[in-house]
């Protein structure tokens, strides 16, 4: 597999740290034990020195907002890939003729390509995306085991485009995107978020999210994980030793409760890894983690700090099965209410993914320790002093982003993956005068329109809630389960041998259906909820004159099979409706 591209400057590639590992000390095998970094200075109590970059001081806001589970290639794989009106260089996207096995121990099966979501379709069901999956993924480089990881769901190979996510493309278009940006290790978000404030990861956060036993009580990984996350140093403890303010928005932390936060489980949260360290619940410290929607009051008043991490609430994370297009939004509320701000012309704004979420990505990540690099993410670089319509070739990695803010104000590395990570100063121009902001959503409204988008992967399965056959005329009534409400509804009605009395499709206002001149004492009723293109995407099953109609059958979901799949799956009756 090649990843070719027209009209770039040559890449930096990835070094072997030959070096590092020769004061790198392991415990365990490689690949498993804990790093203690001893190479580079320990946080310290003051600023190391003054920023070396000329313009760099002209930042004195940086913001961090991390979102989920989402790879290069599912966002930004089509965009740019020729240069045009609106693509000055291209990016590194999906290669064209990839189509990977649904198991990698038969490929006679046979192989998915990579293919576009629907526009409607905006929410997928989860995959999976732990140490063990993303290494088959990864296959030693080969990057052809995505689908045969999450046991041949081809869901692992969607991707989505512009017509759904125009925001993040225009603000690829008006500012920076990186297409050779890594996350920090092969495995899922716990020591992802590690990565992205420390630079290192406790080793029991890479193998397992399963901490405590059934009673509460903590299992020897969650006591390990506990030990090695309060050995592990992080950016706060640099900035929480110098001049510079900083603050994580997402939720407080009360002082004095980590004994009660390990009995109820807050230790264990993957957004805010800080939360596992006792202290996080000491003041000053526990004074800086707030609210996320505490934001837009600091904006407004002029009270941001000096660096914040801002972190999406679950429905507004992009982590599935939430909507793509509800945290596109969020996320462009957030950079909106940064350019309306006073502070504008001192920010930079970084916008990345914490890991791939188990879907495709066609570029290996460098491997620089046992842990990592991680698959590849978008990052956004959005400020006055980013390059305008700029496609970044230039290696980067959480470590970078760390580095960026240690360059800025002066703070020593807090280990080796910041120390010699590239920086990203290669996405601004500290040269031109600060430009105006770009808003791609503008206050107050919801970009782009989602009028009349079905979140095809999660359609409401229909409940049919009574069923009666009353002086000869049949009742049925139903409703919708969790999820977005249905495009329409197909109806069918049978005798239990098969003899066809009702077939036909309603719109999504009906929810009751009426038959007269029924002489039958027990039916078969199918209610089938119907998504975009009226395709069936899930069904209902009663029957009338049973003590209670039966329950309903589990969700087809089109998100998880393709449209195609999905009508061969059902009856016969239903196949002449898709």
């Amino acid at each position: 597999m090649t990843n070719a591209s027209s009209a770039r400057r040559p890449r930096r590639r990835w070094t072997v740290w030959i070096s590092l590992l020769a004061v790198l000390v392991v415990a365990g095998s490689a690949g498993g034990g804990y790093y203690w970094y001893t190479s580079h200075a320990k946080p310290n109590s003051t600023p190391s020195s003054t920023p070396t970059t000329p313009g760099v001081d002209k930042i004195q806001h940086i913001f961090i907002i991390d979102q989920e589970n989402r790879a290069f290639d599912s966002y930004f794989g089509t965009y740019c890939n020729a240069t045009g009106p609106v693509c000055s260089n291209t990016s590194i996207g999906t290669p064209s003729g990839v189509c990977l096995p649904y198991n990698l121990n038969n490929t006679s099966a046979g192989c998915v390509q990579p293919y576009p979501y629907p526009p409607g379709m905006t929410m997928t069901d989860d995959i999976g995306h732990a140490w063990v999956n993303a290494h088959e993924a990864w296959d030693n480089g080969k990057m052809d085991g995505f689908v045969s990881a999450i046991g041949g769901n081809p869901l692992a190979m969607g991707y989505y485009t512009g017509t759904t996510l125009g925001g993040y493309w225009d603000l690829a278009e008006e500012y920076a995107l990186g297409d050779d940006f890594f996350s920090g290790g092969l495995s899922y978000s716990l020591p992802n978020h590690w990565l992205i404030v420390s630079g290192m990861a406790p080793n029991a956060s890479y193998f397992t999210s399963n901490f405590t036993y059934a009673n509460g009580t903590l299992n020897p990984a969650g006591v390990a994980y506990l030990h090695e996350a309060n050995q592990t140093p992080t950016l706060m403890d640099q900035l929480e030793n110098s001049s510079e303010s900083w603050k994580y928005y997402d939720f407080t932390i009360p002082p004095g409760t980590y004994q009660q936060a390990i009995g109820n489980g807050t230790t264990w949260k993957y957004w805010n890894v800080l939360v596992a360290k006792a202290s996080s619940y000491n003041e000053p410290f526990a004074s800086h983690f707030v609210p996320n929607t505490q934001i837009f009051g600091d904006l407004a008043n002029g009270t941001a700090p000096n660096v914040s991490w801002i972190i999406p609430i679950a429905t507004d994370s992009e982590h599935p099965p939430y909507d793509v297009l509800t945290g596109q939004n969020w996320t462009l509320s957030v950079i909106d209410a940064i350019e309306n701000s006073s502070i504008w012309n001192s920010s930079a704004i970084f916008v990345t993914w914490d890991e791939y979420g188990g879907f495709y990505d066609s570029v290996p990540p460098p491997q620089v320790d046992g842990y990592g690099l991680g698959f590849r993410v978008p990052l956004l670089v959005v400020s006055p002093y980013a390059r305008y319509n700029f496609v970044d070739p230039d290696n980067g990695s959480f470590g970078s982003i760390l580095k960026f803010v240690e360059e800025r104000y002066g703070l020593n590395p807090v280990g080796p993956r910041d120390a010699d990570a590239p920086n990203l100063l290669s996405y601004f121009d500290f040269n031109e005068t600060p430009r105006a902001p770009f808003y791609v959503a503008p206050t107050g409204a919801v970009y782009p329109d989602p009028s009349g988008v079905q979140p095809m992967g999660r359609v409401a399965t229909p409940v049919i809630d009574g069923t009666s056959i009353s002086g000869g005329t049949l009742r049925v009534e139903w409703s919708d389960g969790v999820g977005a409400a249905p495009l329409g509804y197909a109806v069918r009605v049978a005798t239990p041998q098969g003899v066809v009395l009702y077939n036909a499709s309603l719109g999504q206002e009906r929810h009751t259906l009426e038959l007269t001149g029924v002489g039958a004492s027990e039916l078969v009723v199918h209610v089938v909820a119907l998504g975009q293109g009226l395709v069936p995407v899930a069904s209902a099953l009663g029957v009338v004159g049973a003590p209670d109609p039966l329950p309903s059958v589990g969700a087809r979901s089109a998100g998880l099979v393709g449209a195609t799949e999905l009508v061969n799956q059902l009856p016969v009756w239903l196949r002449d409706l898709a």
